[in-house]
């Protein structure tokens, strides 16, 4: 009987294997470790707020699967062709039984992960960016991207935006002369930004706020923000700011006291700072 089961299938892989080819081969083995889960089903992963970056994790040597999907951890068996290259499917997989706020993007992995059948290369570490390999299903379309995970690749918690942050460049360039030093502050818990744009207190919300993730693409934030009305003679500076404020849409972490706000586009916007205790008076800023 496993005959008959082993070699329709051998057979059926064989047709579309080669849908899902590439340049760079590498074999089952070589994706032996742990891979951020980056997209699902075209769309780029956006981890909502503490919640899990999802990833999976290769172990040939039991031939099983291990990782998070987004909330909850996962576990399975892995499944390949040693005669048929690039042929990758997994059992049943299961997991622990937590609710998130947003099952969204676990639905989607778990999904997702069902219909692979076979993988290919995206981009190669001689690029030198991290290894990317897509897992595809029995016609050959990505469904799952997934990033080797390399030091300093991991998602760092929201968290790390917590605090008051100097706003040192606009578009690149450094802060002209104001009325006041800007800076912004965000409280993650509360969902709360504030500061200074360089003459008006500003005070808002954060809409929407995703893991922060050291390399490759910027997570997303984005904030609705008012202000006081007072007028400065010079108001070029505030001007700005409120303006490249507004065209945020993801963030990247530069280093622990660096950060960039980015356009959609991921163009940089503001170029912020922990450097900020020394350069502003606790009388110039607001309270929490």
């Amino acid at each position: 009987m496993r005959k008959l089961l082993i070699y329709p299938v051998a057979a059926f892989l064989s047709v579309f294997t080669f849908a899902c080819s590439s340049e760079k081969v590498i074999t089952a083995d070589e994706l032996g470790g742990e891979w951020n889960i980056i997209e699902v089903n075209d769309k780029t992963v956006i981890v909502p707020e503490f919640q899990t970056m999802p990833f999976i994790g290769f172990d040939f040597a039991e031939m099983r699967i291990y990782g998070n999907s987004g909330c909850n951890n996962m576990m399975g068996s892995i499944l390949v062709d040693s005669l048929q290259p690039g042929s990758l499917s997994f059992g049943p997989i299961a997991g622990t039984l937590m609710a998130c706020p947003d099952m969204e993007t676990e639905q989607a992995v778990l999904d997702g992960l069902q219909r692979i059948k076979t993988f290919k290369v995206l981009a190669s570490e001689s690029t030198g960016n991290p290894l990317q390999v897509a897992l595809c299903d029995e016609d050959g379309n990505e469904i799952v991207v997934m990033e080797r995970k390399t030091e300093g690749s991991e998602k760092m918690d929201v968290a790390v935006l917590n605090g008051e942050w100097l706003i040192e460049t606009i578009n690149g360039e450094a802060i002209g002369k104001a009325e006041k030093m800007p800076y912004i502050g965000f409280d993650i818990a509360e969902k709360q930004v504030y500061g200074n744009a360089g003459c008006n207190l500003m005070t808002g919300k954060i809409d929407t706020v995703g893991m922060i993730s050291e390399m490759g693409t910027p997570a997303v934030l984005s904030m609705t923000i008012g202000t006081t009305m007072m007028m400065c003679p010079d108001m070029a500076v505030e001007d700005a700011v409120l303006k490249a404020l507004n065209s945020v849409r993801s963030v990247k972490v530069m280093d622990e006291n660096n950060l960039v706000l980015c356009d959609e586009a991921g163009n940089e916007v503001l170029g912020i700072s922990r450097d900020i205790d020394h350069k502003i008076s606790a009388q110039e800023k607001r309270e929490i």
